[in-house]
């Protein structure tokens, strides 16, 4: 994988050696050399912007997986499939759902993943693939959460299983509500509460983190809730280790 900083570096060192050909006067060589060296970089540049693209993690929504990338290179998400439909209940007949938490090794993440509030949990891996127009995951789990063989069986088999990116997320971490009920604030302040409210389990896009506090936002598309949330009304972003 080419380096930003390699990238660079390379550059500056070719235009040097063609700005000290030119000054000693070898204009046919400059020109030769500058069309040799045109080359190189777009040969490079494209390189580097695959495998940024590719390697380097960002926040979105890939199918059925919504990741959370902060800056420090930590992987937060919510996996959430569903399969069947049962009349009685109005509700999917099986569900496959857990939290994800994950850090970067090489080029991809080691990941946790867990359902909130349970202290097993089951390893795995998440890779980014592709290139800038046409970026997925790649998720690999070590065994099965319950409910997922009928949703989803391939997750833990073979080179696990690939999600298309759907959304770009300005979000940088996900986070799970704890409490029963949470509610929003208009600022990072007890006195200013609202009435919007979510309740135990829902699943918020962070925006910002502020002491003990959050600034995340609920739902989609034109039916989404912004404001401040408290740190203590939600559930870890680790899983608690038990061995």
């Amino acid at each position: 994988m080419i380096r930003v900083e390699d990238f660079l570096f390379a550059t500056v060192l070719k235009f040097e050696f063609l700005l000290f050909t030119y000054k000693m006067g070898d204009k046919n060589m400059w020109q030769n050399k500058f069309l040799l060296g045109m080359s190189f970089l777009l040969v490079l540049g494209n390189s580097l912007c695959l495998d940024v693209s590719a390697s380097e993690g960002f926040s979105g929504q890939f199918s059925s997986v919504m990741i959370g990338v902060d800056n420090d290179g930590k992987l937060t998400g919510y996996y959430e499939n569903h399969t069947g439909w049962d009349n009685r209940y109005n509700a999917p007949k099986y569900s496959c759902l857990f939290y994800i938490y994950g850090t970067r090794r090489g080029d991809m993440y080691h990941i946790s993943t867990w359902y909130p509030g349970d202290s097993e949990y089951i390893e795995g891996s998440l890779k980014f693939i592709g290139d800038r127009n046409n970026t997925m995951i790649r998720l690999k789990l070590d065994d099965e959460h319950g409910g997922c063989w009928n949703v989803a069986p391939l997750l833990k088999e073979g080179d696990g299983v690939e999600y298309n990116l759907t959304k770009r997320g300005n979000w940088h971490s996900i986070r799970i509500v704890s409490a029963d009920k949470a509610f929003f604030y208009s600022s990072p302040n007890s006195r200013n509460k609202r009435k919007a409210y979510v309740i135990k389990n829902d699943v918020l896009r962070v925006l910002k983190t502020q002491a003990r506090w959050v600034k995340a936002e609920f739902g989609k598309y034109r039916r989404i809730t912004r404001g401040w949330i408290k740190s203590s009304d939600l559930f870890a972003d680790e899983p608690v280790r038990t061995r």
